[in-house]
């Protein structure tokens, strides 16, 4: 193919937990069909039966390599668990995968043409379309080119320039709709990107290390691609390859963090974690708490008019705002259990009892 890294020379890291063996099955499948050298399946702390599922497919797999973590570490311990795997076994390129991110047959082929476009340049690391998640925010970026970065000085995301930005871009461009059609941008760079199909070179591991495993789960990709962005990493978004997120995600469903599925302890790791990375690169603390303000007060209309409920609501924002305050003071760590983590701890007290 003329490329500077054959598909050979990519490993694939991709973390599971609970009882998801279905899923991240289609994922290492459709990675090998890819024709990567190798892939890192990390089993984070599945129950026993799931995990003796994962064993038995990977061994059947030729070139998965199973890593088996008898605790859930979360995707931060997860990920630097695999990536330091990956990278002992002599990978060239990187690439992470969520166990629910399903690689489209040309999806390698195309990361790895943009990688010769932009001259093989370790510096570089990649990010693909996504269908689901992130796929509106990458569409917009595809279509209009304005670099997609870290939301400096802002509140869990929220800013209120960027909120008046929005408000006079609606008001004065007549074109709403501008994700239709063939990407203007084939290459767009970020300020941070997800796991999700992040395909970057191992050099990365030697310079800014691994996942930091302390933010247990939500954001600790973007606390690792930052500290990428911050050593000269340039992150751009292909849009011409593509990955399909086969589950949804609970922070994009309607109600955000009000919607009935938004369960406490990835709630408080998502906003503990934000309010860690925000705390910690800000550059004016007014402007922060001045959107803190506002959010704050833009979250209670809005679980008012969700849940109906006042007392319900200010239960809500105040568990919010303990998770803020101990990401500022640096409380990181594991706080609560993680998804499918009760399902195991039951599962094997059945078994020793």
């Amino acid at each position: 193919m003329g490329l500077c890294l054959e598909p050979k020379a990519v490993w694939v890291v991709t973390v599971t937990y609970g009882n998801r063996h279905q899923v991240v099955r289609r994922v290492v499948e459709a990675s090998l069909q890819n024709g990567v050298g190798g892939v890192v399946l990390v089993d984070n702390g599945s129950p026993q039966e799931n995990a003796a599922r994962l064993r038995d497919f990977c061994g059947q797999q030729r070139g998965c390599l199973r890593v088996r973590l008898e605790e859930n570490l979360g995707s931060a311990g997860g990920f630097a668990r695999g990536i330091q795997e990956a990278y002992d076994q002599g990978a060239e390129l990187l690439w992470l995968l969520d166990d629910d991110n399903e690689p489209t047959p040309q999806a390698l082929e195309r990361l790895l043409w943009a990688y010769v476009h932009l001259g093989c340049d370790p510096q570089v690391v990649l990010v693909p379309m996504r269908e689901g998640g992130l796929g509106k925010a990458f569409a917009k970026l595809a279509h209009q080119g304005r670099p997609l970065d870290f939301v400096r000085d802002g509140f869990l995301g929220f800013h209120l320039a960027l909120k008046a930005e929005k408000a006079l871009i609606r008001l004065f461009v007549l074109e709403r709709d501008q994700t239709k059609g063939t990407p203007r941008f084939p290459l767009a760079q970020l300020g941070a990107a997800p796991y999700g199909g992040l395909l970057l070179h191992r050099s990365w591991v030697e310079k800014v290390g691994l996942p930091d495993p302390r933010l247990v789960l939500y954001e600790d990709d973007t606390e690792f691609t930052l500290r990428i962005a911050e050593q000269g990493g340039r992150i751009y978004l292909a849009s011409q390859a593509e990955v399909r997120d086969l589950l949804p995600s609970w922070h994009w469903q309607n109600g955000g963090w009000f919607a009935p599925e938004s369960q406490e302890p990835m709630l408080y790791y998502r906003t503990r974690n934000l309010a860690y990375l925000e705390w910690r690169t800000r550059s004016h603390t007014a402007w922060v708490l001045l959107n803190q303000g506002a959010h704050l007060a833009w979250l209670f209309l809005k679980g008012l008019r969700l849940w109906r409920d006042p007392r319900r609501v200010l239960r809500r924002l105040a568990f919010l705002l303990e998770a803020v305050r101990d990401g500022r003071a640096g409380r990181l760590g594991k706080k609560y259990p993680l998804p499918g983590e009760e399902a195991g701890n039951a599962q094997a007290k059945e078994e020793t009892a």
